[in-house]
């Protein structure tokens, strides 16, 4: 790649120079006179550009006239600028050119001359890259990459500034840079910094003595400077010299700084307001509407004043950029640095063409190919690829921290605030032991959980996630469940078979106190209101004891709850941080983020008016006052938009039913309205979504919310369904409309999968609408039909390998669902495994200490080694008093038949009654009951069959109205 030289001579002011070209060996190329008629529009606009473009574009024609201006301004550069040097340039490609200022001419150095047109096209994107350079040049010795590839990431985002999804850009990188260590056998460690980006955070990460290769710096700036936290979240600036001297801490391998000041997001805020010909409130005012001059220092400086002071290449945007165009570019880039070895000017050009669209789009600007500038005498020839790993990988389970934990919400905006307090509570001085994050249904409690969780992965040792049963769901198993999590993490913690014992289990806690002091975990409980009454007592009081004890401290450890209701005595130094919903700008960043709301607000919707569908999105916005279910229940219907007018019409109703003005969340730019406001409007979208479905789909929706969450997997839908519709009576077989409820949910309908099979997923506070619309008759036939499938699945002898695996798959969820205990004995916990007598698996009571042993999954069979033995010797047709029923069927039948709705087959012979239940009998006697349309006879009639319990009594067994299982 050729290196040019193009230096200012006879400087004379920013409207005289004189340039002068030279090529490799100094071979003089051409030279140039600069002469520019001050009073020109074009010169105004070469000098600032973007305040330019906005006082001279039009909200409803910005593209259109950006798009003219920015190419008038790029021809006159390369007539009047550089002249005939711009094809001398074009005739080396491909080149980087370095552009020499010396000091008095600094201001030239924040020019766009990459916008320069030759042959109709900006010298940017024809393979011709500028590196700005201000001053004499210094020899100093390259820095290069050691044993690996160092890159740290800072995301600031400040409370009451302008939201960016800094968010996306964030995992961008983090997987970009993964990608990079595992698919190509690099060496790469990557450091992220977001949620309480603090400069004593930020030292503390660059007094490592390894040093960074890389410092990639992306948040909200002002010209001249960035804007860090404070611990609060509020804006901490930090000027030029200020950062100089916290990088320099990291100068000696330092060769990159990337700095990307984003204030694209709320000025688009403001500019979509008036596109929905609304006027915008104070706290998104923009500079067209303040009359805010041109800042007299601009951003470039601060690049301008690193390279000089760090001796290092500097990568910054000139320009606010857009956070789609900062992801791409940066994508691409360091994908071109890290993996492809190209240098840095070759790699930002290659970029630059491929991330730039013509024509331009909302989501790449005309002005995008001018923001991206290089600075400093050493971007010219950097290199920055990522060696081959040496060592091999580590396997070791215990090294996957976030094994157990949901996935990252697709979506994440705002928040900044709760997440920069709640950061701060984490960090091991703060004095916290813990956060509680509450509020209302669906506004996103648990997201901001799982996000501090994945952004905090790397100052824990270990993360525990727990999530306890929905509303109105059995507990009593809950603190177990809860046991087993934490020893899944912590293998040398026994723990799980104290919880029913009292006289154990309270001497033990001042030991699990200590270990939250002295030893770095993060314990994540979710969904905790099912836990608590209505005034916030704990159900089961050893919850209060169990959480007291992992929050009585100031050490290192933390607990994080999210619970819609508060509980009462908590420890003082667990912080509250209220979950309620989006103000009026971070509403409509996360509509821009939703694809058909975006193709709404940008008035692209095809068989719609521009106009029209603006209004339409103007009304969406309006009606789901800042709530982000509501505005993902809207994008599930925004494809039909008279469907959608109809849900925005039932939800301004339920509005005016509380007393609500909709309209006013326009004017001051947040919602006035209250959790038990949210919920009534929730639940008439909800029955009105519900109203518009075909039957046939709201009986599959119907079924889904009767059903146990593990239960809502493909095999138990699409078997259970011929059951469900030959119990309901209905005319004519039909296939589950599963996959047209998409729509309805408002998210992807098949959400993650597991090692059997795909789950689907319905949001809590939609499935108890969905359950309190049905009638117990209906509960229960959705109960008999999903339990019936399971037991016929659990005794299917299969002897193909790949059905045999899944049928054992379903049996070991209806396992884990159907009897207490059984989620530990399905886990096949290692803990339990050895905790026998004499290292020997022994079947016994769930949480007594006493675990089911094998390997294998429940429903598949035991361990032979795991069962007594009867001392009498056998005899023909004697029944095994361990084997029940069953004993004389064969062994491949046998397997597997303990299923959800059978009896235990592990139980010791001590525990099992002589009455035996015939789960399939009772099954076909509620059948032709239901036909016989006597469901309320059908209830009593079962639940007054008698089985025998874990422990030896008889208690009836009971039909959920609103659970997919049969509990025992």
């Amino acid at each position: 790649m050729a290196e040019l030289r193009c230096e200012v001579t006879d400087y004379d002011g920013p409207a005289r120079w004189r340039w002068v070209l030279t090529g490799p060996g100094g071979r003089f190329l051409g030279d140039h006179e600069v002469r520019l008629d001050e009073t020109d529009w074009q010169y105004e606009a070469f000098t600032d550009l973007r305040a330019y473009l906005l006082w001279h574009t039009a909200p409803d024609r910005r593209m259109e006239q950006e798009t003219r201006i920015v190419a008038e301004v790029g021809a006159w550069l390369g007539e009047q600028v550089f002249g005939p040097l711009g094809a001398a340039m074009v005739r080396e490609r491909p080149a980087t050119v370095r552009i020499v200022v010396p000091a008095e001419a600094r201001t030239l150095a924040f020019r766009p001359f990459e916008l320069a047109h030759v042959d109709g096209r900006p010298l940017a994107l024809r393979n011709v890259t500028l590196v700005t350079q201000v001053g004499t040049e210094r020899t100093s010795p390259t820095k290069g990459v050691r044993d690996r590839l160092r890159v740290l990431g800072l995301f600031s985002l400040p409370t009451g500034h302008r939201p960016l999804n800094l968010r996306r850009e964030r995992q961008a990188l983090s997987r970009l840079f993964q990608e990079i260590a595992a698919v190509h056998g690099r060496a790469v460690d990557v450091r992220v910094l977001q949620y309480g980006a603090t400069r004593e955070r930020l030292r503390e990460i660059l007094e490592e003595d390894e040093g960074w290769d890389i410092v990639h710096i992306s948040g909200h700036g002002e010209p001249g400077e960035l804007l860090l936290e404070h611990a609060d979240g509020s804006a901490d600036p930090i000027d030029a010299a200020d950062l100089t001297d916290l990088l320099d801490l990291a100068r000696e391998r330092l060769s990159l700084v990337s700095l990307s000041s984003c204030w694209s997001a709320a000025l688009t805020a403001a500019e979509q307001l008036r596109l929905l010909k609304l006027t915008p409130p104070p706290a998104l005012a923009d500079e067209r509407s303040t009359g805010t001059a041109a800042p007299d220092r601009p951003t470039a400086a601060l690049a301008t004043e690193l390279a000089d002071r760090l001796d290092c290449a500097v990568l910054a945007m000139r320009y606010p950029i857009i956070d789609d165009f900062a992801i791409d570019l940066a994508e691409k880039l360091y994908g071109l640095l890290a993996e492809k070895a190209q240098p840095l000017p070759r790699a930002l050009g290659t970029a630059l063409r491929q991330v730039v669209r013509d024509p331009p789009t909302p989501a790449c600007p005309p002005l995008s190919v001018a923001t991206p500038a290089l600075f400093g005498a050493h971007a010219v020839d950097l290199r920055l690829a990522a060696p081959r790993r040496t060592e091999s990988e580590s396997y070791a389970p215990w090294r996957l921290k976030l094994a157990g934990f949901p996935a990252q919400p697709e979506r994440f905006v705002g928040r900044v605030g709760v997440m920069a307090r709640s950061s701060s509570a984490l960090a091991p001085r703060s004095g916290s032991s813990g956060v509680l994050l509450h509020g209302m249904p669906g506004a996103g409690k648990t997201a901001c959980a799982l996000e501090l969780a994945y952004t905090h992965e790397d100052v824990f040792e270990r993360l525990v996630w727990f999530k306890a049963p929905d509303e109105g769901r059995d507990i009593t198993d809950a603190l177990t469940r809860f046991a087993i999590q934490l020893e899944s993490a912590l293998p040398e913690l026994k723990f799980a078979h104290l919880v029913d014992d009292a006289d154990r289990l309270d001497p033990f806690l001042p030991r699990l106190t200590e270990l939250a002091e002295r030893r770095r975990l993060l314990i994540v409980a979710d969904n905790v209101e099912s836990l608590l009454t209505g005034s916030g007592e704990w159900r089961d009081p050893r919850w209060r004891a169990v959480v007291a004890a992992l929050t009585d401290h100031s050490g290192l450890s933390r607990l994080v709850l999210t619970s819609r209701r508060l509980p009462e005595g908590l420890d003082r130094r667990i912080g509250v941080e209220p979950i309620d919903a989006l103000p009026l700008d971070e509403a409509l960043l996360l509509a821009r983020e939703l694809p058909a709301l975006n193709r709404l607000l940008e008035g692209t919707v095809e068989g719609i008016e521009a106009d029209a569908a603006r209004r339409l999105a103007a009304r969406v916005v309006e009606a789901a006052q800042g709530h982000p279910k509501l505005l993902e229940l809207a994008e599930g219907q925004a494809s039909d938009p008279n469907r959608l007018r109809d849900l925005v019409t039932t939800a301004g109703d339920a509005w005016r039913e509380t007393s609500v003005l909709p309209e006013r969340f326009f004017t001051t730019g947040a919602a006035d309205a209250t959790g038990d406001d949210y919920l009534h409007a929730l639940g008439a979208w909800t029955r009105s979504l519900i109203g518009g479905l075909a039957p046939a789909e709201r009986d599959a929706f119907f079924f889904l919310c009767c059903l146990e969450e593990d239960d809502r997997i493909d095999p138990v839908l699409e078997s259970t369904w011929d059951l469900l519709w030959a119990d309901l009576g209905r005319p004519a077989r039909r296939r589950c409309p599963g996959r047209s409820l998409g729509t309805m949910t408002g998210s992807p309908w098949r959400t993650r999968s597991d090692a059997y099979s795909r789950v689907h997923a319905i949001p809590r506070w939609r499935r108890t609408s969905g359950t309190r619309s049905t009638v117990p008759w209906w509960s229960l036939c959705c109960t008999i039909s999903a339990s019936t499938y399971r037991r016929t699945n659990e005794q299917r002898p299969d002897r193909r390998a790949g059905r045999r695996r899944r049928h054992r798959g379903v049996a070991s969820r209806a396992g884990a669902a159907g009897r207490p205990g059984g989620r530990r004995l399905a886990a096949g916990d290692g803990a339990a495994r050895r905790r026998g007598r004499g290292g020997r698996p022994w079947a016994g009571r769930a949480g007594s200490g006493r675990h089911s042993g094998g390997a294998r999954p429940y429903g598949a069979g035991a361990p032979r080694r795991g069962r007594r033995r009867d001392p009498r010797p056998r005899r023909a047709g004697h029944r095994h008093p361990a084997r029940g029923a069953g004993a004389l069927r064969p062994r491949h039948a046998r397997r597997g038949r303990a299923g959800a709705a059978g009896v235990p087959d592990r139980y010791p012979p001590r525990t099992r009654s002589r009455e035996g239940l015939d789960v399939q009998a009772a099954h076909q006697a509620a059948r032709r009951l239901l036909r016989r349309q006597a469901a309320q006879s059908a209830l009593r009639g079962i639940s007054q069959t008698l089985t025998p319990d874990p422990i030896g009594s008889s208690e009836p067994v009971r039909f959920s109205t609103n659970a997919g299982r049969v509990r025992i």
